[in-house]
């Protein structure tokens, strides 16, 4: 069967006999579709419910992979992700993570489609270290912050939490500055990670 990437919105339920429990699933699908054979691979972005998606890896039938990039809130990647963005592709790509509240500004005419997953992956992988991190499973947007905040408006611990991580992937941090906005610091974060990231 065909595989095609997406970026796909995230639903959470609560589980009635455990509220401290929950599932976080990719909208639109179902154990049908998995007894159907389809296969998804997939990261999340965890943003306190405003920005709750997953990048993904899907192998289904044409039918199904048509189906899904039919949703208004579903972005589906060429099936040629070895080319290179147009002009258009870049404002439209920009457009949908602006949508998102995930950070844009590397997107360029320079990268293929494989380019922008994998940097999707490690934008995500970065929300996902801090998110796993923190106790209270709190992740870096909360409090109404947002990726053109600033990283002095951060509070303290999680501002700590970011730095470690930019040193554990061999990052200069004296390029974090108390006014460097999250976007910017992402995107850095981003490109220090050297390593291919695949789902």
């Amino acid at each position: 069967m065909p595989v095609r990437y997406f970026i796909i919105p995230l639903v959470e339920t609560v589980h009635s006999t455990n509220p401290w429990r929950s599932d976080r699933d990719m909208k639109y699908i179902n154990n049908q579709h998995k007894r159907d054979g389809l296969s998804v691979q997939g990261f999340d972005w965890r943003h306190n419910g405003a920005a709750n998606v997953a990048i993904a890896k899907i192998e289904a039938d044409t039918t199904t992979l048509n189906t899904l990039a039919a949703y208004p809130d579903v972005l589906r990647f060429p099936a040629n992700i070895n080319s290179t963005l147009t002009a258009a592709r870049v404002n439209a790509v920009k457009a949908r993570l602006d949508d998102l509240d995930l950070p844009s500004g590397w997107v360029n005419v320079s990268l293929t489609y494989k380019n922008v997953i994998h940097n999707i992956v490690r934008l995500f992988k970065i929300n996902k270290y801090m998110y796993s991190l923190d106790g209270l499973k709190e992740n870096l947007f909360a409090g109404g912050l947002t990726r053109n905040s600033t990283l002095s408006q951060i509070p303290a611990g999680k501002r700590a939490r970011l730095r470690k991580f930019a040193e554990n992937h061999g990052m200069d941090t004296t390029e974090l500055t108390g006014s460097t906005t999250i976007q910017a610091a992402f995107i850095q974060l981003m490109a220090a990670q050297t390593q291919v990231q695949d789902i």
